[in-house]
Order: C-alpha cells, then structure tokens, then sequence
C-alpha cells in the first residue's frame, strides 16, 4: 500500500505564515490601541494647562487683593491703637476700609480635572506623582474655598451689619476703591473713622485680619502646587510620548 503523499513543508509554511499573521494583528492592534491612549492622554494634558493656566491668572489676581486686605486691616487696627483720631483721617480710614471689605471666592477652571477623576481615568496621565498633585490641589483648593467662605460670612453677617447699625454709608464706604469696585455715583467720604477706638470694632477688623491671613496663606500653597503641577505638566507635553 502506498503511503501518502503529505506536504508537511507547505503544512509548516502556511502554519508559520496563519501565526505570524495572528501575531501582527495583534501587534498592530495593540499599536494603535497603544496609539489612541497616547492621543487620548496628549488631548488631556492640553486640557489641563489650559484649565490651570486660567485658574492661575485668578489665583494670582485674588493674592494681590487679598495682600491688599490684610494690609489694610493691619493698619486700621494700628490706626486704633493711636492715642487721637480726627477728622482728618476720614480719608485715610474709607480708603482703608473700602480695601478690607471685599471677598470673592476662588473658582478653579476644574473642568477637566473633575472629568478625569469623575471617570476614575487619572492612570491615564502614566505620571503617578503629577496624578498625586492634581488630586491634592483639588483638596488644598477646597479648603481655601471654605476659609474664603468664612471670611465673607464674617463680612456680611457682622461686620456689614455693624457698619449700618452705626450709620455709616456703606454704598460710599465699600466702593472707594476703583481697582476694585466701579460705581456709577459720586462717592462721599464717611464718618468711619469715628469708631476707631471702639471695643467692638476693633475687634471685627482683627478678626477680618485673621481669616485673611488664614486664606493668604491656604492661597499660597494652592500657589505653590499650582506651579509644581504645571512645570510637570509642561515636561509632559515636552516629552517625545506626546508628541
């Protein structure tokens, strides 16, 4: 009986060549896999600069004015201490006073942070330490929106209300400073400067001076990390994987 006649060459050939095609579906597959998370992550990376390089230009707006309000609390305070207020700082005393009596709030432009971290996707970023200083920003932020929200009930709930009480004219009083507030009357000095050496008073603006220097300070390390987060973020966006 003759036996048969196997092409075990062309069997081995075609075998190696099924293979080896499987294998290069599969590498090409994980390429742009691989391909679609690298652009994936590039378009994050640009969102996120874009985003805290907003909520920089604001956080560096509101450190000027929050220097500028613990400075004037500072001084009001010192001007209480003198042995005698006149008429003649009434001036002094609105223009001072008009700088301690604003707040705002900070509002990060969190958008895309809060979308990656909403979707559990901060792996994508592949820097563990960046993904660390985002999370904590995010907190660090949190609690200086909290002592900004403690500065501004302080305002409004006692300091305000007392200023009233005392017949001041808040509406001249609280928009003297044009860098900050515009209004479209003519602004006339008070008589403020009447409750320097008041018990009372006093006590409202040192307590104003210490929830400002509270957020001072918490607007500094949110500052500072900010920096940190965005010097990582541009060696990200430098490196050949994102380009």
């Amino acid at each position: 009986m003759k036996k048969p006649n196997i092409p075990w060459r062309r069997i081995t050939a075609e075998g190696i060549a099924i293979v080896f095609s499987i294998l290069l579906a599969f590498t090409i597959q994980a390429w742009w896999e691989g391909t679609l998370e690298d652009e994936k992550r590039n378009v994050i990376l640009v969102g996120l600069q874009g985003d805290l390089e907003q909520s920089n230009a604001q956080l560096s707006r509101l450190a000027r004015l929050d220097s500028i309000r613990s400075d004037a609390a500072q001084r009001i305070v010192g001007i209480a201490r003198t042995d005698a207020v006149s008429s003649s700082f009434a001036a002094k005393v609105d223009t001072l006073l008009s700088n301690a009596f604003w707040g705002e709030r900070f509002e990060p432009a969190n958008g895309t942070l809060d979308a990656l971290i909403g979707a559990g996707s901060l792996e994508l970023l592949a820097n563990p330490t960046l993904a660390a200083d985002l999370t904590s920003w995010r907190s660090q932020v949190e609690s200086l929106r909290a002592s900004q929200t403690q500065l501004l009930s302080h305002l409004n709930e006692y300091v305000l209300p007392y200023l009233r009480t005392n017949q001041i004219r808040t509406a001249d009083l609280l928009w003297t400073n044009a860098e900050i507030y515009e209004v479209p009357w003519e602004v006339r000095h008070t008589n403020a400067y009447r409750l320097i050496g008041e018990p009372k008073f006093e006590s409202l603006i040192a307590d104003l001076w210490f929830y400002s220097s509270d957020v001072t300070e918490k607007s500094r390390l949110v500052s500072e990390k900010l920096d940190r987060i965005q010097l990582s973020l541009a060696q990200e966006l430098g490196s050949g994987d994102h380009n």
